[in-house]
């Protein structure tokens, strides 16, 4: 499954492109915690401000 080309298109709008990650090792990496499971999300958004998270959501 991917993600929407209208979610990526605004996102990439919103987030720089240093605070967005979608590479496979990136991708890997965060979906790793202490836990028995790996989830391995489609992209990955470093955010700095609450707007940010609401504008997100908001997508």
């Amino acid at each position: 499954m991917t993600l929407p080309v209208n979610f990526l298109r605004d996102a990439q709008q919103l987030i720089p492109a240093e605070r967005r990650f979608d590479d496979p090792l990136s991708t890997l990496a965060f979906g790793t915690d202490a836990s028995f499971y790996r989830l391995i999300p489609k992209l990955v958004i470093r955010v700095e401000s609450e707007d940010e998270v609401v504008s997100l959501l908001k997508l």
